[in-house]
């Protein structure tokens, strides 16, 4: 879930590590467009956007989505693992729903500090939840190794690079969507 740095890296990696059927979501269709230049065979998605009507439940929104998302994409019970980079409140709770039973789900995005979570649809159906704050050990040298090899590269993530002087223009650019990662360069001496 989220078609940013880590959603992009993470479908990468998966693709990288075999997994048989990577699929990317996110509500910018231009951001789809490019994780489908980037992971070969990927698979995209959008949720809707709009906000729930008065009176409507949101989890039962992200049940409907992530129905729709099983039927679409063809995931037969549901998915085996999901990665939600988004930390988003309805991509979460969508998470859940289009885990199939015994699945897993890695929380990466960082939201909100509390947020509405489907603990009974978890417990139902005996998932694993586990949360990702950044790396581990091992995993930079890992990272290196991927992009040694070819199965992952970082340069067409890179949409602009910038002075220090220019630094809030690169933020502003992000907060509207735009690019992928946009670099700033540190303060030259």
């Amino acid at each position: 879930m989220g078609s940013g740095t880590i959603g992009l890296f993470c479908a990468a990696v998966a693709r990288a590590f075999g997994a048989a059927k990577v699929v990317v979501v996110d509500v910018l269709e231009r951001k789809l467009a490019f994780a489908e230049s980037f992971v070969p065979g990927v698979r995209t998605f959008v949720p809707p956007t709009t906000k729930p009507e008065e009176g409507v439940d949101p989890d039962d929104v992200s049940q409907a989505t992530a129905a729709r998302m099983v039927d679409e994409l063809d995931l037969g019970d549901g998915a085996d693992v999901v990665l939600e980079a988004t930390g988003a409140e309805p991509c979460i709770q969508t998470g859940i729903h289009v885990l199939k039973s015994g699945g897993t789900l890695v929380q990466a995005g960082l939201g909100k500090a509390r947020t509405s979570f489907p603990v009974v649809r978890m417990s139902e159906k005996e998932l694993t939840v586990k949360g990702c704050f950044r790396y581990g050990a091992g995993d930079f040298e890992l990272a290196l190794q991927l992009m040694r090899e070819g199965k992952v590269s970082v340069k067409p993530l890179i949409s602009s690079e910038v002075p220090f002087e220019q630094a809030s223009e690169a933020w502003e650019r992000t907060g509207r969507g735009e690019g992928i990662k946009n670099l700033i360069r540190g303060v030259q001496d």
